[in-house]
């Protein structure tokens, strides 16, 4: 029984104290009266008091004398039975609506009140549910809108989405945030039409409540009624603009996915229909056409699609899509419409309607090559961004956008290029094909050689970007540099979780980094590149957390295909070498070295000698620390791009002791912002660093980070302390505080946190108590609440 406490507690002082007394308990659906009268039954008769759970008909039959009466619902019972009850010595508690006004509650001795559940009381509930990770919960949060502090509703809606919760890496996730109150909630079954025809549409300005009962074919006064009843309800509530929007999300979803999308655009029909009568604007005509799946005015749509393409692209781009259903294949106008509508979707980042109109197109082949190049291009785009393959009406040309897309996901081992010319006003030209290729296949060379050919003159400043993009799994921000304004990276969907993951990872922001990985996880093609690659980093966030388990975990899902192998190896050698294995690691590191060098495939094979070699200098094997430190300087001269610079830079420091050197590696990772790397320098530097002037300052960039997402784990402290270098407290907390918040947001105990800190328990409940006096919260999980709401003053990642 969660935040009902000092109710349960007058229950108990009522019983102890008191007979002949009438107390009722009122309170909205779901907020958990009926749990409230089955823990106040419990706690009565551990107390040893007399209690009978009875209903209407016991209550009139029995007539009971000396004992607790409970009674659930009792909104219908007659007043007098519990009156007479009352005069007989028994105590009754009884449940009602808080919207009664019957005698029940004129008569009550005693009225407790149930209101909302404190947040911190509604997170402990939920992780009683299970570890339910964190995007879940805000989801939840989000979609429930006031009826979060609703327990009855908090937990009806997560059973509804249990078949949908799926465990990954030891936290209940979703494969979409997509949440709905369960269909027997009593808001859904209470629905009327109009409320649903709000849901479908998302909003409803008041001024328009005409418009809409004319489409639903009511009176505007009997719907002006019922307006008002929903909104004394709190089912719909009204902004300072004039719009009426439902209270909770979670319900207006549940009314749009019963109501079904035939039902949806039937209302959009009639809505046009409306608005066509009484010559209403022609743009909302246009946006309810369009959402009907109708046939519409194509003219005029492709007019008003001309017009809004600059100011409102996004609602441009489903007008031109709209029209084209209607446009004949054969014309000449279809070609062109088709192409336009292509780039402009890519330009908004509108995969989704991408796919459908791709899908559309799929059925009847075209003999115009400029559409069939834009096509191919478009399905090689979508399929990235889906992470699900695209059909084209045609069979896909040798080395075509297509082809590369297969060779991507490993389904050919090598893709050459078409080298036909492309049309100026290509979607994609050969050029930025050929250079998204040598980005994703990370040829220094190749990509050094084709981007002086393509359209973004400003690829050419970025092509250490670009390069480094490639290596790092990252191909939205491939096509962020080749394509430039003519590419939009989408918010959702598997690239776009795997992109928050590398970012997150090079700046050092976790958490979210882990969260996005969980979500991958449920999301695309499982085995994909990006999933593979994620999987890694989600590995190496571990290590460098010190949770070696679980980075093992992750890692044993990665795929050993030789375009991984380097990476995976890198962590699985430092989790060797962390667990005494120091020789098996570094034979693990060069003989997948031989490995990738005899595939051709070289993708993080600079960071997989680096880290051999620091685990040779330290073990003092001199002769393999030679041979790994030439090999870098020979990758070097291959491939003199940044990040190998970097890597042979810390290389030469770590075997001639160079602290020059070492200092321009560690430069060139802060330049890059990557902040694993610049600490991974700093802890190089500190192996033989006898002049700490260029440490220090390292280490100082890194303490006095201003975003405060960075923390500093427990490697760092201790050379900090080395050196001398005093540990500035980010702004309100220490670094150790903030690591101990975080590890309490992901649910580790006080003596899992001792061991991941290296600690003592009695430390860490040192400073959990010097926390709770600062902030003023009293528990974990109060504290748990403040830092996912912000609320915290130092800022949690």
């Amino acid at each position: 029984m969660q935040g009902r406490q000092a109710e349960l507690a007058a229950v108990r002082t009522a019983a102890q104290t008191q007979t002949g007394r009438l107390m009722v308990i009122r309170g909205a659906h779901g907020t958990g009266r009926t749990a409230l009268l089955n823990a106040a039954e419990h706690t009565l008769r551990e107390h040893g008091h007399p209690v009978t759970h009875i209903d209407a008909d016991e209550l009139t039959r029995m007539r009971p004398r000396d004992i607790a009466l409970l009674i659930d619902d009792a909104d219908t019972v007659p007043i007098q039975d519990l009156l007479a009850s009352r005069r007989n010595g028994c105590l009754v508690i009884a449940t009602c609506q808080d919207t009664s006004t019957s005698e029940l509650s004129s008569a009550a001795d005693q009225t407790l009140d149930l209101g909302p559940l404190p947040e911190t009381d509604v997170l402990a509930l939920l992780k009683d549910v299970g570890p339910l990770d964190q995007p879940v919960i805000d989801a939840l949060r989000t979609a429930l809108g006031p009826l979060f502090g609703n327990p009855g509703t908090v937990l009806a809606t997560v059973e509804h989405l249990r078949d949908r919760l799926i465990t990954v890496a030891g936290l209940l996730c979703l494969r979409d945030l997509h949440i709905a109150l369960p269909a027997n909630h009593w808001l859904c079954t209470h629905a009327d039409p109009l409320l649903r025809a709000i849901a479908i549409l998302g909003e409803l300005r008041i001024d328009d409540l005409p418009l809409l009962a004319g489409a639903l074919g009511e009176p505007v006064a009997t719907c002006g009624r019922r307006i008002d009843a929903l909104v004394d309800a709190d089912v719909l509530s009204v902004e300072a603009t004039g719009k009426l929007r439902c209270v909770c999300p979670a319900l207006a979803t549940a009314l749009a996915d019963e109501a079904g999308p035939h039902h949806a655009q039937r209302l959009h029909h009639a809505l046009a229909t409306q608005l066509m009568r009484r010559n209403g604007d022609p743009t909302t005509i246009a946006d309810h056409l369009t959402a009907s799946g109708l046939s519409t005015p194509t003219a005029r749509l492709l007019r008003l699609a001309d017009r809004a393409r600059t100011q409102q692209p996004h609602r441009a781009a489903r007008w031109y899509a709209a029209a084209l259903r209607d446009l004949p294949r054969d014309r000449h106008e279809h070609a062109n419409v088709l192409r336009s509508l292509l780039k402009l979707l890519v330009q908004n980042g509108q995969y989704d309607l991408l796919c459908t109109v791709l899908a559309d197109q799929a059925t009847m082949p075209t003999s115009n090559p400029a559409v069939r190049d834009d096509l191919e291009a478009a399905a090689m785009l979508t399929a990235f961004h889906t992470g699900h393959p695209v059909k084209v009406a045609h069979d896909p040309r040798p080395g075509s956008p297509l082809e590369l897309y297969a060779w991507w996901i490993g389904e050919h081992r090598n893709f050459v290029p078409d080298s036909t010319p492309t049309p100026e006003d290509a979607l994609l030209t050969a050029p930025e094909l050929r250079l998204i290729h040598c980005a994703l296949a990370v040829d220094h060379a190749g990509c050094a050689r084709e981007v002086g050919a393509i359209r973004n003159p400003a690829a050419l400043q970025r092509l250490e970007d670009l390069m480094e993009a490639g290596a790092a799994g990252d191909p939205t921000a491939v096509f962020e540099i080749v394509l430039g304004a003519g590419y939009r990276a989408p918010s959702t969907g598997p690239l776009a979780l795997s992109r928050t993951v590398v970012r997150g990872y090079a700046a050092a922001k976790w958490s979210e980094a882990l969260t996005a990985a969980r979500r991958l996880e449920l999301t695309g093609t499982p085995d994909s590149p990006i999933h593979q690659m994620c999987r890694i980093y989600a590995a190496g966030i571990h290590l460098n957390r010190g949770e070696y388990d679980t980075a093992s975990n992750w890692l044993a899902t990665v795929s050993h295909d030789p375009r991984f192998a380097a990476a995976r190896a890198a962590v699985e050698c430092s989790l060797l070498h962390r667990a005494g294995d120091s020789l098996g690691a570094v034979h693990l590191a060069w003989r997948t070295y031989r490995r990738v060098r005899r595939a051709g495939t070289l993708t993080g094979v600079e960071r997989l000698l680096l880290t051999a070699l620091q685990i040779a200098v330290r073990g003092q094997d001199q002769e393999m620390a030679a041979a790994l430190h030439e090999e870098i300087e020979q990758l070097h001269i291959r491939a003199p791009w940044r990040c190998a610079r970097q890597v042979m830079l810390l290389s030469r420091g770590l075997v001639h002791r160079d602290a020059a050197a070492a200092a321009e590696g560690a430069n060139i990772s802060r330049l890059r912002a990557h902040r694993p790397d610049l600490l991974w320098a700093c802890r190089i530097l500190a192996q033989f660093c006898d002049q700490p002037g260029p440490l220090i300052d390292e280490l100082n960039t890194l303490a006095t980070d201003p975003t405060g997402s960075f923390l500093l784990p427990t490697q760092l402290t201790t050379m900090m302390r080395r050196y001398g270098v005093p540990e500035p407290p980010p702004e309100g907390f220490t670094s150790t505080e903030l690591r101990i918040i975080e590890l309490i947001r992901t649910g580790h105990t006080n003596r899992q946190i001792a061991a991941l800190l290296q600690l003592g328990v009695k430390t860490v409940e040192q400073h959990l108590t010097r926390l709770y006096d600062r902030t003023g919260y009293r528990s974990r999980v109060e504290l748990t609440a403040a830092s996912i709401d912000g609320r915290l003053t130092g800022g949690v990642a």
